[in-house]
């Protein structure tokens, strides 16, 4: 997995890039076995200052399993914003890797819970040769 950085008027610190390869580096056991294809996308904006505060702005994003993946976070503390991004990339990333499974299992629960009404039994009575 490659962590392409973009710098928009911050001055980014080799160590503040370092945390944050080895933040987003942490998704990598997520994307399974494909994961030196997929490229993340991250955007560090100096939004100016409010409140006497810097403000900063981080944008990540990642194309998985043919959709684009994409967050956004600003805050006052540009430790903090990289770990809510990483964090909400991870939450993003689990669930489309489960969502097909999600989606199977509520079909199996349908298909059981049909079974256990009655199924077909009940549409029997129902037919034309019995009227």
């Amino acid at each position: 997995m490659r962590v392409v950085i973009h710098n928009n008027h911050a001055q980014l610190t080799p160590a503040l890039a370092a945390y944050l390869e080895g933040k987003i580096g942490k998704l990598e056991e997520l994307l399974g076995k494909s994961h030196r294809e997929h490229v993340v996308d991250v955007h560090v904006n100096d939004c100016g200052r409010y409140e006497g505060k810097a403000t900063f702005k981080i944008g990540a994003s990642i194309f998985f399993q043919g959709k684009k993946i994409f967050t956004e976070e600003q805050g006052h503390d540009l430790y903090a914003v990289i770990d809510t991004v990483q964090a909400e990339l991870r939450r993003h990333l689990t669930k489309q890797k489960e969502r097909p499974f999600s989606l199977l299992r509520r079909g199996a629960l349908r298909v059981k819970n049909f079974f256990r009404s009655g199924g077909l039994r009940d549409h029997d009575n129902d037919s034309p040769d019995n009227r």
